[in-house]
């Protein structure tokens, strides 16, 4: 199970990677052109068809559709799952000044925005419990385990790794790691498999699977690029021979990871990035 948490963090760790500016302001609505790349926190989901969302000041309001639910952390790292068609709320809150942190909408997308204020916190509640939550992602039990090619990436969603420990996820992963065989020559590689809606990056032996697309994980991947936007900051590559590579953004608000990936099926390389989340293909 090490390795297949360690191949999540290659990606799920970094969670904030994009094409750049240009891209963004084509997706963000007027009102938040102007605004830079790291004053944009995207919620790790998507609102599913037919939710019921409102906004009312600095909280969104929802309420699910039957089939959807919503998993809760805390920060002392404890879970909660609601029930099918549960109600929530996502506030964001300036932690410094008086204001300046809002939640918008673009499209189907959601974000705590930052204009006057330096530091943006987001939490999240459910109706069921009085708890506040670090954290919030919503499941759809509909989507689970197979494997991607890169073209089917693209816009998807990369699972917070916090979550990873949390059974839902945990567990198919423990089975699955436990069915893949050890490679004779040590050589590994991350793919990408699908669970509850989410992507989890896995690291595998490169012989285990011959079709799915991938990221070379031999070596110290030297293909892998982190950069944080912050110019005061770091977000150094983190090497772990023969597990995984990934970006340590724990002292770096936005933090850019590039790596190529290939399509074994066509040839064809292709350059995987992430912002927020969101995996984009390029």
């Amino acid at each position: 199970m090490k390795n297949l948490l360690y191949g999540a963090l290659f990606l799920a760790l970094v969670g904030m990677v994009f094409a750049g500016c240009d891209k963004l302001s084509e997706q963000l609505e007027s009102s938040t052109k102007s605004l830079k790349i790291d004053q944009q926190d995207l919620f790790p989901f998507d609102f599913p068809d037919n939710t019921i969302v409102e906004i009312v000041d600095n909280t969104i309001y929802f309420d699910l559709p039957e089939g959807y639910s919503i998993i809760g952390i805390t920060e002392e790292m404890t879970f909660f799952q609601s029930v099918s068609g549960a109600s929530g709320t996502i506030t964001c809150t300036c932690l410094v000044e008086s204001g300046g942190c809002s939640p918008t909408k673009s499209g189907d997308t959601y974000a705590c925005v930052m204009s006057t204020c330096s530091n943006c916190e987001k939490s999240g509640t459910v109706s069921e419990i009085a708890q506040q939550f670090s954290e919030i992602i919503i499941i759809n039990p509909d989507k689970q385990g197979f494997y991607k090619l890169a073209s089917n990436l693209n816009s998807k969603i990369v699972l917070p790794p916090e979550f990873l420990n949390y059974k839902l996820f945990n567990e198919p992963l423990k089975k699955l790691n436990d069915q893949m065989s050890n490679s004779n020559d040590g050589r590994r590689k991350i793919v990408f498999y699908e669970l509850y809606g989410y992507i989890v990056p896995l690291d595998i032996s490169f012989d285990e699977d011959t079709y799915s697309a991938y990221v070379s994980n031999d070596y110290n991947n030297s293909g892998v690029d982190c950069k944080c936007n912050d110019q005061c900051s770091d977000c150094p590559k983190e090497v772990i021979p023969l597990t995984a590579v990934y970006c340590d953004a724990s002292n770096c608000k936005s933090c850019t990871m590039s790596a190529t990936i290939y399509s074994p099926q066509s040839g064809e390389e292709n350059i995987i990035e992430i912002f927020n989340h969101r995996i984009s293909i390029k």
